[in-house]
């Protein structure tokens, strides 16, 4: 049994060699002295982060204030009674109507006045 197992060993080890040494694409291999080497390199940079800072202006609103003056509802039923009195030729009816708008509008008017007034800022 050994006998064997021997000779299959030494029979499949003599096969391989002579199947590599038969391959046409093998190359000979040629022994040769090397005479001058210059090393490769490169340079490479990295960079490390880094942290910044600085200050960025905010846009915001400020919105402006109701005023909360009763100057202008004065102002508008003294102004609107007036009108509303003489157009109704002196009757009480159109003097007291004139009065309640014209205190409405005047009211109103001094609040907000004419248009929105928001003020803009810039924050550091």
């Amino acid at each position: 049994m050994n006998k064997l197992i021997l000779s299959t060993l030494i029979t499949t080890m003599l096969a391989s060699s002579t199947s590599w040494a038969k391959k046409p694409n093998r190359e000979p291999v040629v022994w040769a002295k090397v005479t001058h080497v210059e090393p490769i390199t490169r340079v490479v940079t990295q960079r490390a982060p880094q942290q910044e800072c600085w200050n960025e202006p905010v846009r915001y609103k400020k919105h402006k204030h109701h005023n909360t003056s009763s100057s202008g509802a004065i102002i508008g039923t003294i102004v609107g009674g007036a009108i509303g009195h003489n157009v109704t030729r002196h009757k009480g009816a159109g003097t007291v109507i004139g009065a309640v708008i014209g205190g409405t509008v005047g009211n109103n008017l001094s609040r907000e006045g004419y248009a929105q007034r928001d003020r803009v800022y810039y924050k550091n």
